[in-house]
């Protein structure tokens, strides 16, 4: 019974996730189609990652600029079959210069703008509103982006460095900006792990070794609810009432447009679908174990409880 309640959790959250994925491409369609333009796509065979090139015409500042990017992206046939988990990285071009813009970080065709943005918010702050750097945030021309497919086994054959991943840069002696990005210092390479690497040769080895280099977007808060439930049902505790109420508790984005309030009752009709499929399916074995093990007869003193 346990098990069932639990695929239905998951089946709920991968229906949730994909609505919201919806929501946040009709958004993004709306609001920053062609704000930033993809110019030209390449794929590299040997390291086997993408590099799109986006140009940036009306020199937005870094936010607007990135946010026009991602949606591009996202909007992007050969970035979203590239897989359903992504590493990218983005250099800025400047002046025929190119410039670390932020460090890896993994994504989801589903992660939302704001939740990308506060993965790489304080490297890019860090790095380009300096004093020495400001023209870098407010007048990057064109952007690159490096895009690796993470489904296959985390794409076990990629060599992520630590620097990259975590955004640590090692300063020049002047510890200035420019002259850091003078370096044009990168920190990702392309080059396959040997097969006999225990990396490679060891799965669970290697997953530690992702998971310590690779910071993930957080979940949502749904996802964590349901590995809440996991979590408390194996210390038998039940907390059955407290998640419904959690995840009945929904609310409209202030100020929304009339898309976000559609978006807003889809999502709804679909919880009450889920809902009214679920009770359905209940009463259903209900009544196939009351008729098999002739519940109604044991049990003449209580028949509300067969009804």
């Amino acid at each position: 019974m346990n098990n069932i309640i639990l695929k239905i959790l998951n089946f709920l959250n991968r229906i949730f996730s994909y609505l919201n994925g919806k929501t946040n491409s009709l958004i993004n369609k709306r609001n920053h189609t062609d704000i930033i333009k993809i110019s030209k796509i390449e794929y590299n065979t040997s390291g086997r990652f993408y590099k799109f090139y986006l140009t940036n015409e009306h020199l937005l500042e870094h936010k607007e600029a990135l946010k026009g990017l991602y949606t591009s992206l996202m909007n992007n046939d050969k970035f979203k079959d590239f897989g359903f988990y992504k590493i990218i990285i983005i250099t800025a071009i400047v002046n025929n210069s190119e410039y670390n813009f932020h460090h890896n970080v993994l994504i989801t065709n589903n992660t939302s703008f704001e939740d990308y943005y506060d993965e790489v918010k304080d490297v890019i702050h860090s790095h380009y509103w300096k004093s020495e750097g400001v023209y870098l945030s407010r007048s990057v021309p064109l952007f690159k982006v490096f895009v690796w497919n993470m489904d296959s086994y985390r794409n076990k054959h990629i060599k992520l460095t630590k620097s990259a991943v975590k955004g640590k840069v090692i300063l020049p002696y002047s510890k200035t900006l420019n002259s850091f990005a003078l370096r044009k210092t990168r920190g990702f390479h392309s080059k396959s792990l040997k097969s006999n690497s225990h990396l490679v040769a060891n799965k669970s080895l290697f997953i530690r070794f992702f998971n310590n280099f690779i910071k993930p977007i957080k979940p949502s808060n749904f996802y964590s609810i349901i590995k809440s439930f996991e979590k408390n049902y194996k210390y038998k505790q039940s907390f059955l009432f407290t998640f419904v109420f959690q995840m009945l508790d929904l609310k409209l984005p202030e100020n929304a447009e009339p898309i976000i309030n559609y978006s807003f009752a889809v999502l709804t009709l679909s919880i009450i679908i889920l809902f009214n499929v679920t009770s359905a399916f209940f009463s259903l074995m209900s009544l196939y174990l009351i008729n098999k093990y002739d519940i109604n007869e044991k049990f003449k003193k209580y028949p509300f409880l067969c009804t």
